[in-house]
């Protein structure tokens, strides 16, 4: 028990479980405030993505936020079965495109100014300063671990 213990008072220095814990807290504050919208931050950022990029194959999309195919496939899936998006096939008989659906055109209508009001709170709470330090530092993590 005390090893435990011993591990838990120094999880706070650990720099991946901070991250983590910031992670999950700022994904609830941000599926709070979409929650009108039916979306989710998640759905949210990869809707986003789909419209500025349609169409976009799978891979694409993949490459543009940062996942693996795979994990982008079965987050795709959910999409599909809330009738969100749709798959038409691609140039390569390998790869599918992906296309927003009506649904997810006006999902998106009503999640825009809730996903704008969500930033400005963070920019209000923290400064833009220090958003912009915040932006700064995750990059420059990303890049030393890369």
């Amino acid at each position: 028990m005390r090893v435990y213990t011993r591990i838990m008072n120094k999880s706070h220095s650990c720099i991946c479980i901070n991250l983590r814990q910031a992670s999950l807290a700022i994904t609830r504050f941000y599926d709070a405030v979409l929650e009108p919208s039916g979306l989710k931050v998640t759905q949210y950022s990869a809707l986003i993505a789909i419209r500025q990029l349609e169409p976009v194959s799978i891979s694409g999309l993949a490459e543009n936020l940062g996942l693996d195919r795979t994990t982008l496939g079965r987050n795709l899936r959910v999409l599909e079965r809330e009738n969100l998006i749709t798959f038409s096939p691609g140039q390569d008989q390998r790869e599918h495109t992906v296309h927003l659906t009506s649904q997810a055109r006006l999902a998106l209508e009503v999640a825009y100014p809730l996903w704008e009001q969500a930033q400005a709170k963070i920019r209000q709470n923290l400064g833009q300063p220090q958003v912009e330090m915040l932006k700064t530092l995750l990059a420059d993590l990303e890049a030393t671990i890369a």
